[in-house]
């Protein structure tokens, strides 16, 4: 038995026995000087299957994750231009076959991460924007969307930022925990709708 993540690692639990490991990965890029543009497509792939003994009866029984990752990010911005854009997207496929169960467990997640910065006076008054929403779907579906803005006002000795946070007031965050046997859904309480002041001095 293991468990997939969203994280750059598999766990693995109980009595493992033979097992494989795939992975793929394809980048497309191009970069526009004029506006400074960078488009990015990038398509993984990642398959592990293993054998395991069954504590119920000491039988052996195999398990497969498969999980096809698709990106679509662009980022903008240059020397002469007082926007710097960040815009990442991703679409994450996976399936699980396990000689337990019947059927092809089949779970997806949709990721979007917005980000703009825009200097309102030049080095001195910056403001940004940043917004993330995240959408699973399939076996079980929830959403979640999350809005932040800020604006900083910097000189070489003083940094001064007022931030609100949690704009849209959310008080919940989604996750998920999925397995070859289960696709749970967890959700984690976060701080409501605030507003902070931050005062930087330098020597």
């Amino acid at each position: 038995m293991f468990r997939v993540q969203n994280v750059p690692f598999i766990e693995q639990l109980y009595a493992q026995q033979l097992a494989d490991y795939w992975m793929g990965e394809i980048q497309l890029t191009k970069n526009f000087l004029d506006p400074a543009l960078k488009l990015e497509f990038v398509q993984s792939f990642l398959q592990n299957g293993q054998e395991n003994i069954n504590g119920a009866d000491s039988s052996t029984y195999r398990s497969d994750a498969v999980r096809w990752m698709t990106e679509l990010n662009a980022h903008y911005g240059g020397m002469r231009s007082r926007w710097k854009l960040t815009w990442y997207n991703k679409l994450s496929n996976y399936a699980f076959r396990n000689e337990l169960i019947e059927g092809v467990p089949v779970q997806r997640m949709f990721s979007s991460t917005l980000g703009a910065d825009y200097e309102l006076i030049l080095e001195r008054l910056l403001a940004s924007v940043s917004s993330r929403y995240v959408y699973f779907y399939d076996a079980q579906s929830a959403t979640f969307w999350e809005l932040n803005a800020a604006l900083k006002y910097i000189t070489p000795q003083w940094q001064v930022e007022l931030s609100a946070g949690n704009l849209l007031n959310n008080r919940e965050f989604v996750m998920q925990d999925i397995s070859p046997l289960l696709i749970s859904t967890n959700y984690r309480r976060v701080l409501p709708r605030y507003v902070k002041i931050g005062i930087r001095r330098t020597f």
